[in-house]
This record gives C-alpha cells, sequence and structure tokens, in this order.
C-alpha cells in the first residue's frame, strides 16, 4: 500500500510554530544582545590595537586636540609613513584576521546552539536551558565554521557562473536588434535574482539540517534541494515574511527621520530609531532560524 504523504500545513500555521518556539525561547535573544556587544567590544579593540601608533599620538597631543585644534592635527599627521610600513601593516593584516576568526567562532557558536534549540523545542518541547546552550553551542561551532566556508565556496561558485552567463549574453547580444536584448535581459535578471533568492533562503535551512544530524556538504545540498523541489513554497514562505518586516522597517525609519528633525526631541526619536532598528533586526535574524527550523522539519514529516 502507498505511503500517504501528509498535506503541507496552512503558512499561518508555520508562522505560529516559528513564533511560539521563539516565545518560549525568549532568552536567547538576551544572549544574541549580549553577543551584540561582544562583538562592538572586538571591533574598539581591534581598532586600538591596529592604529596604536595614532591611539598614541591621540594620547601625545591631547591638550591640542582639547584646545580645538583637532582638524589641523589629523591634517599634519603622517598618514603615510603610517600606511607604507611593512609593520604597521603586518599588525593590521593580523587585526583583521584576528577578528574575523573571532567573529565567526561565536557566529557559530550562536548560530549551533540557536538552531539547536529551536530545533529541540519543535521536535519534543524541550524549553531554554543555558548549559545546553552552550555544550550544543560549543558541538556544532566547527561544523557551523565549516557550513560558513561551504556557502562561500557556493556563493563564488554562483557568481563565477552568473559572470560567465552574463558575458555570454553580452557576446550574443552584440549580434541581435537592441530591442530583442532588452526584452531578453528583463526575465534573465528576474530568474538570476530568483536564483540569488533561493540560495540565501537555502542559506538559512541549511543550519536546521546540520544540526538534524547531516553533515556540512549534506546540510548545503538538502537545503538546495528543499528549495527547489517544493515548488516555490519554502521560497514563498520566507520571502513573505520578509517582504512585511521590509515594509514595516521602511515605514517605521520614514516616520522617525522625519521626526529626528525636531528641535530637541529630534535626538530622543534617533535614540529611539536605532534602539528599535537593533531590536528589528536581532529579532527577524532569531525568527528566521526559528521558521527555517520549522520548514526542515515539515520537510523531514511529509517523506
Amino acid at each position: 500500500m502507498a505511503r500517504k504523504t501528509a498535506a503541507p500545513a496552512e503558512l499561518s500555521d508555520l508562522y505560529h510554530r516559528a513564533w511560539d518556539a521563539c516565545a518560549a525561547l525568549w532568552p536567547l535573544f538576551l544572549i544574541r544582545i549580549g553577543f551584540l556587544f561582544v562583538n562592538f567590544f572586538l571591533i574598539v579593540l581591534c581598532l586600538f590595537i591596529g592604529f596604536w601608533p595614532l591611539v598614541q599620538a591621540l594620547i601625545g597631543h591631547a591638550d591640542e586636540l582639547t584646545s580645538g585644534n583637532a582638524r589641523s592635527f589629523f591634517q599634519n599627521f603622517d598618514w603615510m609613513s603610517y600606511f607604507t610600513d611593512w609593520g604597521s601593516l603586518g599588525m593590521m593584516a593580523l587585526v583583521v584576521a584576528f577578528y574575523i576568526t573571532a567573529v565567526s567562532f561565536f557566529m557559530a557558536l550562536f548560530d549551533g546552539a540557536l538552531y539547536s534549540q529551536m530545533n529541540r523545542f519543535q521536535k519534543d518541547g524541550e524549553n531554554f536551558s543555558l548549559k545546553v546552550f552552550f555544550s550544543e553551542g560549543l558541538r556544532y561551532t566547527l561544523p557551523m565554521m565549516g557550513l560558513q566556508v561551504a556557502w562561500i565556496l557556493v556563493f563564488f561558485g554562483f557568481l563565477l557562473g552568473v559572470l560567465l552567463v552574463f558575458g555570454l549574453g553580452a557576446l550574443v547580444f552584440n549580434f541581435l536588434p537592441w530591442w530583442i536584448g532588452g526584452t531578453l535581459a528583463v526575465p534573465a535578471g528576474v530568474v538570476g535574482l530568483l536564483f540569488f533568492l533561493g540560495f540565501a533562503v537555502a542559506g538559512l535551512l541549511a543550519g536546521a539540517y546540520l544540526v538534524d544530524g547531516h553533515g556540512i556538504w549534506a546540510s548545503v545540498g538538502e537545503s538546495i534541494a528543499q528549495v527547489w523541489r517544493d515548488k516555490g513554497r519554502t521560497l514563498w514562505t520566507v520571502l513573505l515574511i520578509i517582504l512585511v518586516a521590509c515594509v514595516f522597517y521602511i515605514a517605521f525609519n520614514v516616520v522617525f527621520t522625519g521626526l529626528s528633525f525636531i528641535p530637541l526631541l529630534g535626538i530622543l526619536f534617533t535614540l529611539v530609531k536605532a534602539a528599535v532598528n537593533s531590536i528589528l533586526t536581532i529579532g527577524f535574524s532569531l525568527y528566521a532560524a526559528s521558521l527555517a527550523v520549522t520548514l526542515q522539519l515539515e520537510a523531514k514529516a511529509a517523506r
């Protein structure tokens, strides 16, 4: 007897499941804010170390700066000797490498814990645990870093393919009337955009597959296959929520940017805008990961 395939859930149900997971695992939001401060600290530390000669000069000429001569100081600073010194350039390269490595590590740690906790809650109803967060985060740190490298390779491969197609297209268009070339360019651009969006959505899904027992390249392959085989359902589900978020984000920023020009109160509205934008960005990133887990588990149950 043929096995019956479960009917796909309504989109509203998928969105509700993802939201329930985010609401139940709300401490992840606070931890993500903590990681944001860690990132800020790393930026300040790297700038301080990488530009140490400039920092020394600023400290040595603090009296001049406080006297209102900051502009003349920066104009007279020997920038060429700083940026042509191999020792300074080597230090800057090491600092950049350290920052990229540290940020990649913390991103992988958080993403591993985030996807794992979302997976555990949606499958078994397991609530947040700080011990599980760090144990699962450390468990998936290296695989998540490997997934980052894998997607970088996939992206550059995709970019190379796009450049090759556009190069061949440009050669072909030279032999066609301009109106035919212009007509063909529109659908080609739409197809290219859909492929790019498809890869972006697959990037979200890959983390869900990784914590569900798949390897790095298997997670990449399964996420791309899911976007491809479900005839746009996964892509549309994610893009719809992105569209809603973008409309709200644009409307909010237009209103608060206008309010920021109000004398005195404008500073308050500017601070509110910055805070709300940060909260929205963090909240949306958590919700997108939760939705990716929801879609991945739905596809798994339908097999």
